[in-house]
């Protein structure tokens, strides 16, 4: 019995063309790349005429649609690699001006002597004035800190002469909440109940702090 004859779709490829779509897609692809490594080396008239050409190859023999600017085109970016646009700022501004790191956040010392330290301290100018950095909520104010709660961090301010606030109260960014006891202010973080670092890039970020 003879076996049927199997007609594939128009607007498929058949199995022998299958395996040559690979090299070819990546033939293509190398072609874009060269086209324009040598725009970017022609200027003028050339250079026009260059990106115009492959700019109408593209449409007529890709599914690119038409419009799609060639420069703006570009190759799949390879995972772990973050672009630059991506990049983590920091949420919050510093809470002093001008200040140097004393202590950092975590893990002191090797062996047995390890310690971790919950916060960080920083030392900033005599009496300088401490804003809260963030909009937050007034949790506790004690002679010589403040607690505030902001996006669910709690947020301690030690080391400073609380000014005249109360709990529940809201505080903007540049509230000033207290001022420094002397010239060291120790910043403490904590989430669901856990340390974290308050210099992190999603607090306030170090890019404040001198080192």
């Amino acid at each position: 019995m003879a076996k049927p004859e199997i007609s594939w779709p128009q607007d498929k490829p058949s199995p022998e063309t299958m395996p040559r779509m690979g090299w070819v897609r990546w033939l293509i692809a190398g072609l874009i790349l060269m086209t324009l490594a040598l725009a970017s080396h022609t200027s003028g008239r050339a250079a026009r005429l260059i990106m115009a050409n492959t700019q109408h190859w593209i449409e007529t023999s890709t599914h690119v649609p038409a419009g799609a600017h060639l420069g703006s085109l570009s190759l799949p970016m390879p995972k772990g690699i973050a672009s630059p646009a991506a990049k983590t700022v920091p949420h919050w501004i510093s809470p002093v001006a001008s200040a140097r790191l004393v202590q950092s956040f975590g893990w002191q010392g090797t062996g047995a002597k390890a310690r971790f330290n919950p916060a960080a301290t920083i030392k900033a100018g005599l009496h300088a004035p401490v804003e809260a950095g963030m909009m937050a909520s007034v949790v506790r104010v004690s002679r010589t800190a403040v607690e505030v709660r902001a996006n669910g961090y709690l947020v301690d301010f030690k080391g400073i002469a609380p000014a005249a606030l109360h709990k529940g109260q809201r505080v903007q960014p540049t509230t000033v909440i207290g001022h420094l006891r002397s010239r060291e202010l120790t910043l403490g973080a904590t989430k669901d109940g856990y340390p974290v670092n308050p210099l992190g890039s999603a607090l306030f970020g170090a890019g404040w702090i001198r080192h």
